[in-house]
């Protein structure tokens, strides 16, 4: 009975249930057992005796009743599975169905088994249906038309029928407690938006509590209901339901206006993201398609939905991009479409069928099904800001049905969502199902950061509209500070920019903190005390309605943060510019992590440091570069680090202790707190935390740390050798603040070990390369340590001796034997040396067992191909004659173990 259908009814009838009920869930319960009762009846009507079994479910979903009869006339047994949900079911539920009816059939071979689909199946479990039908003529389909056929023929409802003029829509069957009902929507002849919801039984009138019942019922959604029995004449010229706010989503005039979205002029990069939407799209033909976006707060979903629709209207489409955070009731679903496809066919891209309704979800898609075409190109209707529609389930749900059924549609829709995915105060009525459904239905497309290219596009831009080159210092930072985050590098550029407008020199903005609290603090510094609360008052609450906040913040206020763009108007609601700033408002902190990148270990700082505490805690940087025999250069990059840190504060021209340091001369302990506490909230420190937990006690490598960090600066590019450098020095930092044991070249848990170094201290601090010395020196350095007697030995080579010592684990730093090293010294002391323990210690260094492997392999290997190994796992940039003259005392070293070397043959042209 099926075989002149489409595959898929989209206007078929819906089955709206009302009971009633002193809660929502006696409610829920009563409407699932008129269900129960309406289909034994509608079963009945098929030649079923009443049901010998019966069971109902009431589901978040919908409803589900089973029901087990058997035929009047032939006796047979018969099962049936009804569901009504909001949504076409798919193909797994009639798959099921047809599962248990085959494992009934063992017993009763002759078994009949009807599957009730309320309002239908999508196309794909229709297909599977016309293929089971054809085969296996005792399994039927049953869906919402057929029942409402039925329930027609046996005249237990007389439809409504237009009066002269009358327009309607959404035809469906009421079910109460006194029986059977017909509903319809009366709809405005010009807008096609429903005016009233007409209600009519076989005989007599609806009671008064049904009519109520009615109107509170989502079909209605607050549209007046009248008996048709009650004989009043129906007004022409009844206004139409209110209509949803509508706010499309603006974008930017500018390159660098942050505050909202890029415009496609202004728009950077993402071609792959573009040409696989453009991919989709047409690859689809004449079928709905649905994209999700998304993204991290900031990484650029929205401007990308504004070019992705300029991509749609260029190629001869049309589109919209809707605000969704105007969206409050599952009424602006249908009212968006409506926007959509009257804008489509103001543009000459269709033309709307004559019966068009905008009256519910369903009559909306079944105007969108029946609308003509003028080419392929699709309309693209966007849903941005969509994580505000989460806050409401039903909402939510709405939703879910338009981008279930869109799949299903024979026309060229394009539908998008985009959400964040950095959601953060879920409450326990999150609708994760509903979410997790339009995805599933989506081409889901994640959104990265920027590349170094796209950030470079940008900084480009910005050394346009400042009318001079950036330093390469100035860009740097900007790639490291942005993180190559959209909104946040725009925000940076527009401060630079003013900056750089107002005469600021790249020196005084170099020696600034790029910090986002720190320009946060400075857009609410130039306000007064009014416009900083209402900024807050807006923030705990936005998106807010003016309507409310109006009656707690003077409307001047609000219109004076509007214009300075620290608060956008979104249709009836207020809302800051950013949910960053919103963040930032309300706890006076932000979740970005800080992402400078440190170049000096912590050693190269210090006597830098030390010159500025003992001039008091401020010094000119040009003196600085004067006594320290240095250039400016080397001193600013030094500074650079302290600053990054909180040790130094920006001052032009200068150099200054932060003011807690200032008091008076400062501690070691105090530097090594204020270090802390900048790395503790450092995206390098975080990584290296999740690092280290996965390692357990076996630590992290230095090689593992330095192919992390591109992750973490996707706005910066660099070689291997340069991330490695990078990542050295955060070691160097790390260990210094405490924070981590930073040994070799391994990198574990901080321990008491860790935080030994000092950067005040005057005393010869020891280098960690390998090696500093020869063998002979060393071992005769450590016999003295353990016999108190040795030849005297001067300052530089005990220096080196203790530095290869403690390189290798034998001694401490300050130059105390380690108890755990002892069964190492014995041998290494001993006048028969062991030579494997050598060569064993030899391969834990940095780049010492690719050395020794070096050595092995070609005896008469050249020095600074050994060295070369040395300096690239330290990841220092040595001169070729410190990686020669280190791969020479290393072949020392590896004979002392003994390996064996030969002469290394002279150069050609030496």
């Amino acid at each position: 009975m099926n075989e002149a259908q489409p595959l898929l009814d989209i206007a078929a009838p819906q089955i709206v249930i009302i009971a009633e009920g002193d809660n929502a869930g006696v409610q829920a319960h009563a409407r699932g057992h008129l269900f129960e009762r309406f289909i034994a009846r509608v079963f009945e009507a098929f030649g079923c005796e009443p049901p010998t079994k019966s069971t109902v479910n009431v589901r978040q979903s919908g409803y589900e009743v089973d029901i087990a009869a058997r035929l009047t006339l032939t006796r047979e047994a018969a099962i049936a599975e009804c569901k009504a949900y909001s949504s076409f079911l798919p193909l797994s539920a009639v798959s099921n169905f047809y599962g248990k009816l085959g494992a009934e059939r063992l017993d009763e071979p002759s078994m009949h088994g009807w599957f009730v689909a309320v309002p239908g199946l999508t196309a794909e479990g229709n297909e599977f249906v016309r293929k089971l039908e054809a085969k296996d003529k005792r399994f039927k389909l049953v869906t919402a038309t057929q029942i409402y056929d039925l329930v027609k023929q046996k005249g237990w409802i007389r439809q409504i029928e237009p009066s002269s003029g009358a327009v309607l829509s959404d035809h469906a069957l009421l079910l109460t407690a006194n029986g059977i009902a017909a509903l319809a929507k009366e709809l405005d002849p010009g807008s096609r938006l429903p005016v009233r919801v007409l209600v009519q039984r076989t005989s007599g009138r609806m009671s008064a509590a049904e009519v109520a019942l009615v109107a509170a019922d989502e079909y209605a959604s607050g549209l007046p209901v009248q008996d048709m029995a009650a004989g009043l004449a129906l007004d022409r010229h009844a206004a139409s339901a209110d209509v949803p706010t509508l706010v499309s989503v603006v974008g930017s005039a500018a390159d660098f206006e942050y505050q909202f979205p890029a415009a496609p002029a202004f728009f950077v990069g993402r071609e792959n993201l573009l040409a696989m939407v453009k991919k989709i799209s047409e690859e689809a033909g004449a079928k709905g398609r649905v994209i999700v976006l998304n993204a991290q707060s900031g990484w650029g979903k929205s401007s990308l939905a504004l070019r992705i629709a300029d991509q749609v209207e260029t190629g001869g489409g049309a589109a919209t991009v809707m605000d969704t955070r105007t969206a409050v009731v599952p009424q602006y679903v249908s009212a968006a479409l409506r926007k959509a496809m009257t804008e489509a066919e103001a543009k000459g891209k269709l033309t709307l069928p004559s019966d068009a309704s905008f009256a519910s979800l369903q009559s909306t898609l079944k105007t969108l099904q029946s609308s003509k075409w003028t080419s392929a190109a699709p309309l693209l209707i966007f849903f941005d800001q969509f994580e505000n529609v989460f806050r409401e389930p039903r909402l939510t749900q709405e939703f879910r049905d338009l981008a279930l059924a869109v799949r299903e549609l024979s026309a060229p829709i394009l539908l998008g969502f985009s959400w964040k995915t950095d959601l953060v105060g879920l409450t326990e009525n999150y609708p994760y199902r509903l979410r997790d459904e339009i995805r599933g239905a989506s081409l889901v497309i994640n959104v990265e950061p920027f590349g170094p290219a796209e950030v470079g596009t940008l900084l480009g831009r910005l050394a346009k509209a400042a009318g001079a080159s950036l330093s390469a210092d100035l860009k740097q930072r900007l790639r490291e500070y942005s993180q190559g985050l959209p909104w946040l590098l725009k925000k940076l550029a527009s401060h630079i920019l003013k900056q750089l407008q107002a005469g600021t020199t790249e020196e005084t903005l170099l020696a600034e903190s790029l910090n986002i609290e720190g320009l946060f603090e400075q857009d609410l510094a130039v306000l007064d005390a009014p416009e900083v609360e209402a900024l807050r008052a807006i923030a705990r609450e936005a998106p807010v309605l003016v309507t409310e906040i109006v009656e707690r913040v003077n409307p001047p206020v609000i219109q004076s943060l509007v214009d300075q763009r620290l608060v956008v108007r979104v249709g009836e609601r207020i809302d800051v510019y950013w949910d960053t700033f919103r963040e930032f408002l309300l706890t006076g902190k932000v979740a970005v992590e800080d992402t400078y990148i440190l170049r000096q270990r912590a050693a190269s700082t210090s006597k830098l440091l030390q010159f500025v505490v003992q001039k008091g805690g401020e010094v000119g940087t040009a003196e600085a570069a004067r006594e320290l025999a240095t250039s400016q250069h080397v001193v600013f990059n030094a500074a650079r680090d302290l600053r990054q840190l909180g040790v130094l504060v920006p001052k032009s021209g200068g150099l200054l202790l932060s003011e807690q340091l200032r008091s008076g001369p400062p501690s070691e302990n105090l530097i090594r707190e204020r270090v802390a506490k900048s790395l503790r909230r450092h995206t390098v420190f975080a990584r290296l935390q999740h690092l280290l937990a996965s390692a357990n006690e076996h630590g992290v490598s230095l090689d593992t740390l330095a192919t992390e960090m591109p992750s973490l600066f996707p706005a910066v590019e660099a070689t291997p050798h340069t991330w490695r450098i990078y990542a050295v020095s955060f070691s160097s930092w790390l260990d210094y603040a405490g924070l981590i044991h930073w040994r070799g070249q391994m990198l574990f848990e901080a321990s008491a070990a860790t935080g030994k170094a000092t950067l005040l201290s005057t005393r010869e601090r020891l280098r960690k390369t390998f090696p500093q010395g020869g063998p002979e020196m060393a071992i005769e350095y450590l016999r003295a340590k353990v016999r108190g007697a040795a030849r005297p030995m001067n300052s530089s080579a005990a220096q080196k001796a203790h530095n290869d010592l403690y390189v290798l684990g034998l001694i401490g730093a300050d130059g105390s034997l380690l108890s755990s090293a002892m069964p190492c010294i014995d041998l290494l002391i001993s006048d028969a040396l062991d030579t494997s323990t050598l060569k064993r210690l030899l391969g834990q260094v940095p780049g010492g067992q690719s050395a020794l492997s070096l050595i092995e392999a070609q005896s008469d290997v050249r020095p600074e191909v050994v060295g070369e190994a040395l300096r690239g796992a330290y990841g220092l940039p040595w001169a070729p004659s410190t990686t020669a003259k280190a791969g020479t005392l290393f072949r020392v070293w590896a004979r002392q173990a003994g390996v064996f070397t030969s002469r290394v043959p002279q150069k050609i042209n030496e």
